[in-house]
């Protein structure tokens, strides 16, 4: 499916609000990535791998996958032979382990009645002698455990002892009395990895030592007292072997890393899958929407436009429907009756659904599995390009034209509009002709008399129209069918003030045979809702 048919359904609006719900990096890249396709099977795992998250959430909370860093460069840097990573990258091959053994253990649950969850925590692949190899070796913070090894271990014991034995003779050194001329301050500091002590810049001549910096006021010299050389000597040869065996730990750690390079990836892979998922089943629930299955015909009741219901602005939900034996649905109504919103809730519906998400609507949503997705609605024109409204248009369809064929969808907002009237018409219907000929199913909004009259007339094609308040004119956004709704436009124009003379004059000018059209329309409003008043009742008795 074409990328600019999509964002025309603000389909990649829909992945932005899925995307936010996701936990980590790697979860909102998975959710970005999705798109419609056709493989049946597919779409089934994962709709049913979301209706078992759904479930299992309201028991036993959210999935505990955490942002956990992304492996793949760590993964890179070991590749190596001989390599040897910070301990900052051992800790994030760490977390994800962790968070792979808490998303396992959440998913298996309930395996007997949740076994599509527990097949799925099967493909998270385990790489136990690596988990026990950091747990055994990092400690809380990071770092790596002194029982790591013992020759590390018997390293860190000797520093531990040069320096408190070193610390002690310099502190005892900056309290002595008989040195109070001398030393700056009672304290002892690190100058060039070396212990020194603070000595007054008019006594540093006269102590005996190594100098090893000054103070920024100059006032103070850093001083390695003779004693303290040997000693700091054998605390930096010292570490320089703790360093040295830090490092060789760090190596082994790291050639295991090697080893299960794949699974590891794999793992990211399939945490990033679990998250996406999460985030579907979340969306879901937060919306109030079902899954969708997959036959003839379109069923969508109480559907939403998911953008409008993620706003917080109140949605009127509408039921679009069409029966397996129709090949297109014409959608009639007022100026700001809700005819955009409509064409755009279905489209999004069929991108959704072969998303393998849930929609947006009453449970019992059933879609024909399209081939593609063809859609014109608004504003084509391109200043870029040279291109005016119409003719934006006008080139659009052409492509639709040149894709559509069985197993299409086509969604086409006020085909023919933008150029004058009678020939937009008459384009429009010409269009809407050779479309049905060529097989798609059609969705189409439309304003036209001459376009009204076609759908009427077309044994194929579905007619509908928005609702509107009988005396004023104001639109009830509910979708009738069986119904060619009126435009409205002077009525509208009306309530939002346009001043009386310009009605007066327009009321004029409209020709006689558009105003019999009008007549007649609405004559066949008011009878069909008397109809339905007649039937109500009948139906309430």
């Amino acid at each position: 499916m074409h990328r600019r048919d999509l964002e025309t359904l603000e389909f990649p609006r829909v992945l932005e609000a899925i995307a936010a719900l996701a936990r980590s990096d790697a979860g909102k890249d998975a959710v970005w990535a999705l798109e419609p396709g056709t493989d049946r099977a597919a779409i089934a795992h994962a709709l049913d791998i979301t209706e078992e998250l759904i479930a299992l959430t309201e028991e036993a909370g959210p999935l505990p996958v955490a942002d956990v860093p992304r492996i793949a460069h760590t993964v890179a840097l070991a590749a190596p032979e001989g390599a040897a990573l910070e301990t900052s990258a051992l800790v994030e091959v760490k977390d994800l382990l962790a968070v792979a053994k808490a998303v396992r253990a959440y998913l298996r649950r309930d395996p007997l009645r949740l076994a599509v969850l527990a097949a799925f925590a099967d493909t998270l692949p385990a790489v136990p002698e690596l988990e026990i190899a950091l747990a055994r070796t990092l400690d809380e913070r990071g770092q790596i455990q002194e029982n790591a090894s013992p020759a590390l271990a018997a390293a860190r014991a000797a520093s531990r002892e040069l320096r408190a034995e070193l610390e002690a003779r310099l502190v005892a050194l900056v309290r002595d009395p008989e040195l109070a001329d001398t030393v700056g301050d009672r304290y002892v500091t690190l100058r060039n990895g070396r212990f020194v002590v603070p000595i007054r810049q008019s006594a540093a001549w006269t102590f005996p030592g190594v100098v090893q910096d000054r103070s920024g006021s100059e006032e103070t010299v850093f001083v390695e007292p003779l004693f303290a050389v040997e000693l700091n000597n054998r605390l930096i040869l010292a570490s320089k072997t703790e360093e040295i065996e830090e490092r060789r730990v760090r190596t082994q750690l790291t050639q295991l890393v090697r080893l299960a390079a794949e699974p590891l990836l794999e793992l990211e892979r399939g945490l990033a899958l679990a998250d996406r998922f999460a985030a579907a089943a979340a969306f879901a629930r937060m919306h109030g929407c079902a899954r969708p299955a997959f036959g003839s015909g379109v069923t969508l009741r109480a559907a939403r436009h998911p953008l409008l219901a993620i706003s917080g602005r109140p949605v009127v939900p509408i039921d679009l429907v069409l029966a397996p034996e129709r090949r297109g649905l014409a959608i009639t109504g007022p100026n700001a009756g809700g005819k955009t919103v409509a064409l755009k809730t279905l489209g999004l519906a069929a991108a959704m659904a072969q998303a393998g998400l849930y929609v947006a609507a009453a449970p019992g949503v059933t879609l024909p599995m399209f081939d593609t997705i063809l859609a014109d609605i608004g504003d084509e024109q391109s200043i870029e390009q040279d291109l005016s409204t119409f003719t934006g248009h006008a080139e659009n369809l052409a492509r639709i034209a040149g894709e559509a064929g069985p197993g299409a969808l086509v969604l086409l907002d006020e085909p023919g509009a933008g150029t004058d009237p009678v020939e937009g018409a008459a384009l429009a219907v010409g269009v809407l002709t050779d479309l049905l000929e060529r097989g798609p199913l059609v969705a189409f909004t439309t304003h036209f008399p001459q376009v009204k009259t076609f759908a009427l007339a077309s044994p194929a094609l579905e007619v509908s129209a928005f609702d509107v308040h009988p005396e004023t004119g104001a639109p009830r956004y509910v979708l009738t069918y069986h119904s060619v709704g009126q435009s409205f436009a002077l009525p509208i124009a009306r309530r939002h003030g346009i001043p009386a003379r310009a009605l007066a004059v327009a009321e004029q000018v409209l020709s006689g045979e558009h105003q019999e059209l009008a007549r007649a329309v609405a004559r066949l409003e008011a009878s069909r809702r008397a109809l339905d008043e007649a039937r109500d009742a009948v139906a309430a008795e």
